[in-house]
């Protein structure tokens, strides 16, 4: 074998074997392993607490006794399944800038002929070495990093998107709880006052001083609260298992937690400078992570159409090479590349397009979240307005009853109208703490309309 052709296979082989190749690990997934993991979950493992404090949400006391919403939300981050796939969509992205910013590889061709008739001594054999080299200009490889790292901002927006709604839904769901809980303690304020007037009013009806019916009425308001306290019980379970498993847990996650109510005592004032519409509205316009999300789509369409215009511009490939031939040497130096006749026009055409519909959506998609953050206003502003009546009517409710305990206490009336006016105060506070909850709802709607936390603290 010719020495020349003996030396350009062992350099290729040795490129070749110098090269690092990646093996493939398997990685099964153990579902029964995945479930137990799942049902083993608590809010006294270890790994919950360091998470807390690497947020900065130090734990003097472990495991907690009580637990705020805050810290609920702040778990979810470290279970909740949306976003770890959110996560991972990041990571994807992110894997795609190193095929992005790869060039191309250098090929090597060997070829081996031997031919049957041999004639004055001519070698029978051909052996050959051709490298294959591309050239790229270096602004295609360029335009195709600036896609991949506006894909990776998309995919990173989407992860904020996904953060929030998981904040949104722990918060509605956990209104949902606390409400439940409220509901019942009131309607067990109620049914103890009902069953008193109910006992007084057995009484009077023994001693000729009340009707059948008014009995009765009692008797069938005691049942109606009784079937009212089944179903906030019900309720209640309903509303602590959606918000386990909005945290991340199994849905029995939360049954023995107490959960404070200390973020949800003063509603925010709607006259201070930062709840302003137009200062809410130009908050959303620059933090909302979809609002970014969408205008990161606009800048991958651009990048799309600029990756197209670089592709009008071929490749070229130059092909050196050594080839033995019947005892002749052939040096090979050859090119090629793709004739620009039609210059990429429908690729470009397309990505125009594409491009000004990202535009066009990113227009509508401002003024919807305009008008979403316009509505949220008047609707926190509106839910003010009817817990304040609210408010005035137990104030009224509860003057009156005071008025009534005097008189009763000098003796100028009975114990039955003093506690049909308690029970008119347990009533109106219940309406009033109903509607107290859906101020703080209005107020999330806020929050969720601009996509960021509206709160001092």
């Amino acid at each position: 074998m010719n020495s020349w052709v003996s030396c350009l296979v062992c350099l290729s082989l040795l490129l070749s074997a110098c090269a690092e190749y990646q093996t493939y690990t398997p990685a099964p997934i153990d579902t029964e392993q995945t479930t137990r993991e799942y049902r083993d979950r608590n809010l006294a493992d270890p790994e919950i607490r360091n998470w807390l404090e690497e947020n900065n949400l130090p734990q003097p006391q472990w495991p907690r006794k009580t637990w705020d919403i805050q810290h609920l939300i702040q778990v979810a981050y470290l279970l909740n399944p949306e976003l770890a796939i959110a996560k991972a969509r990041v990571k994807a992205a992110e894997a795609r800038l190193i095929t992005a910013g790869q060039k191309p590889e250098l090929g090597i061709e060997v070829s081996t002929e031997h031919h049957s008739r041999q004639e004055n001594g001519v070698s029978p054999w051909t052996f050959g070495a051709i490298f294959n080299w591309v050239y790229e200009k270096p602004e295609k490889r360029q335009t195709r990093i600036d896609y991949a790292k506006a894909m990776v901002e998309v995919e990173r927006l989407r992860q904020f998107e996904v953060k929030w709604h998981i904040r949104d839904v722990i918060i509605d769901h956990y209104l949902d709880t606390i409400t439940a809980t409220h509901k019942k303690e009131m309607l067990l304020k109620e049914k103890s006052v009902l069953e008193e007037g109910l006992k007084l009013l057995q009484r009077s009806r023994d001693l000729g001083q009340s009707s059948d019916f008014e009995l009765s009425s009692t008797r069938l308001e005691i049942q109606r609260t009784r079937l009212a306290i089944s179903e906030v019980e019900a309720e209640l379970r309903r509303a602590q298992s959606k918000l386990a498993l909005s945290v991340g847990l199994p849905a029995n996650g939360l049954d023995t937690v107490e959960l404070t109510t200390s973020e949800f005592i003063d509603l925010p004032d709607p006259n201070k400078s930062r709840l302003q519409t137009e200062e809410l509205q130009a908050r959303a316009l620059v933090e909302r992570p979809d609002v970014l999300r969408v205008l990161s789509e606009y800048v991958v369409a651009e990048a799309a159409l600029h990756k197209e215009i670089e592709n009008q511009f071929p490749n070229i490939t130059l092909s050196p090479g050594f080839i033995f031939d019947q005892n002749d040497n052939i040096w090979v130096l050859a090119g090629s590349w793709l004739l620009p006749v039609t210059r990429n026009r429908g690729p470009i055409a397309e990505a125009e397009a594409r491009r000004k519909v990202k535009e066009q959506e990113f227009l509508a998609y401002q003024t919807k979240v305009l008008q979403e953050v316009h509505e949220a206003r008047i609707g926190y502003e509106t839910a003010l307005d009817t817990l304040s009546e609210a408010k005035k009517l137990v104030d009224e409710v509860q003057t009156a009853l005071k008025k009534i305990s005097q008189q009763y206490d000098r003796g100028f009336t009975d114990r039955l109208s003093l506690i049909r006016a308690q029970l008119e105060v347990l009533l109106a506070q219940r309406s009033s703490y109903l509607l107290e909850i859906e101020a703080w709802r209005a107020f999330n709607r806020l929050e969720d309309a601009v996509m960021t936390r509206l709160t001092e603290h």
